[in-house]
């Protein structure tokens, strides 16, 4: 092979070499350009991606402001020394500083001074445990007002350090006095419960006890405390107790009436074995609820009913012997009403006893001379005066009946006169009798006259 023909083929192989890496150098720059275009394309979504989650994020910023902003609740963040480094409106409001006067200020500037020591111990113990925890304490606003809230907060860490506190607090001002004044009320109904002379016994829906007194287990003969009592069965207490009265299937029965009807009674009367009378109320309580148990109130009433039988016998005993001293009782009110004709009244007067309720006693029994009469005596007895005097009354027939009438006043409890009561005793065979005399003796009179000219002296 001649030296020309050596470097032809040495050209040919230098000519192919570098088609073929014009070729590749192409392919190379193509890969390169596809490259660049597909991360131009990735850059940009990137971009774009960036810029969603941009404007996702600050919408949150602005929605999770805006909620913080209109929450109900006080939220705030303070250094873990104790400096708020936010307040949302609330705060402000409730608080009564700007937000300019609080940030920078110390948590415990606002706080009742005999409440400063629990609260920093409350903050320190949250801030050691860096659990939430709940707290309630009094505040001072900026005018000096007291605010109760009850707070919770918890410690917020980073990099094993706590970097702040995040707090909701909530006024819990009406709570607190609602709380403090049903405190009030309840110590006020203890009181009144522990010093009744009655027995109580409070019963939930369900029959257990949920209070009693100190009269309560006097009656029932019990050695035990009251208190003792509650959250006991009351219809297993019954059973026990049964055999203090003189009808225990009675008084049991009777019990479970009560239940079942649900409704108020009143005045129950119970024996007891050893002569005590009780009287018994029941008293249902429903709330809005439902029905929320019941209410028993014992009284001994032994005295009472005793006395009330004296006083039943003593008078049946003096209405006896006034019926039986043949006198006419009436009495009216403080117009002259009639309120209550006795019998023998109306057995005189020949009237019913209903014919008589309601109407004028002078319309009724008076001739228009008779009533000035009874007027006169009815002034004086509004002023207390009791007295008696005779007087012609109408009976039913229409004929005169003549009445000797003891007039006294009634009174109230206040001492003020609300009427008067008249003992009537008939006269009118006695005004007969005198009038026969008075007769007997003109017609002596008239004789003797008459004899007397008759033989002159």
């Amino acid at each position: 092979m001649t030296e020309l023909e050596i470097l032809r083929r040495k050209l040919e192989r230098e000519k192919a070499a570098r088609v073929q890496a014009e070729h590749l150098l192409e392919e190379k720059s193509l890969d390169l350009f596809k490259a660049n275009s597909e991360l131009k394309r990735l850059n940009t979504e990137l971009q774009q991606d960036l810029e969603r989650k941009s404007l996702t994020l600050e919408r949150q910023k602005i929605r999770i402001q805006q909620l913080v902003d209109d929450a109900a609740d006080i939220i705030y963040i303070a250094s873990p020394e104790g400096l708020f480094l936010y307040v949302n409106p609330v705060a402000t409001r409730i608080v009564e500083y700007a937000e300019e006067e609080l940030i920078g200020k110390h948590y415990t500037e606002l706080i009742r001074p005999d409440y400063v020591e629990r609260v920093q111990a409350f903050y320190k113990a949250n801030i050691s445990s860096k659990e939430s925890s709940y707290l309630e304490f009094p505040i001072r606003a900026k005018s000096g007002k007291e605010v109760w809230i009850g707070q919770r907060a918890n410690a917020v860490e980073r990099d094993g350090k706590v970097v702040r506190i995040n707090a909701i607090a909530r006024d819990i001002t009406k709570e607190k006095l609602a709380k403090k004044e049903l405190s009030r009320l309840y110590l006020q109904l203890k009181t009144i419960l522990e010093n009744l002379q009655e027995g109580i016994l409070m019963e939930d829906e369900h029959g257990q006890i949920v209070a009693a007194n100190k009269k309560f287990c006097e009656i029932f003969q019990l050695e035990t405390l009251p208190e003792d009592l509650v959250g006991t069965s009351f219809g297993q207490f019954a059973q026990q107790v049964k055999n203090l009265f003189t009808d225990p299937e009675g008084y049991l029965s009777r019990r479970q009436s009560l239940l079942q009807n649900k409704t108020i009674a009143m005045h129950d009367t119970l024996t007891m074995v050893n002569g005590a009378i009780l009287e018994r109320d029941f008293i249902p309580i429903f709330t809005q609820d439902g029905y929320n148990g019941q209410i028993w109130h014992y009284e001994d009433v032994t005295e009472r009913k005793l006395t009330e039988e004296k006083i039943r016998r003593s008078e049946e005993k003096f209405r006896s012997i006034i019926e039986n001293m043949d006198l006419g009782i009436l009495e009216v009110d403080a117009q002259g009403v009639i309120v209550k004709p006795y019998p023998r009244y109306c057995q005189m007067t020949g009237y019913a006893a209903e014919e008589l309720i309601g109407q004028k006693a002078a319309e009724v029994f008076l001739n228009e001379e008779s009533k000035s009469i009874m007027e006169e005596h009815d002034r004086r007895r509004l002023t207390g005066v009791s007295d008696s005097y005779e007087l012609a009354i109408k009976k039913k027939s229409g004929e005169l009946m003549w009445v000797l009438i003891g007039g006294a006043p009634i009174s109230n409890q206040k001492g003020e006169v609300v009427g008067s009561i008249g003992i009537h005793f008939d006269l009118t065979e006695h005004k007969r009798l005198q009038e026969e005399l008075e007769i007997a003796r003109f017609e002596a009179e008239k004789a003797r006259d008459a004899k007397r000219n008759f033989w002159p002296i």
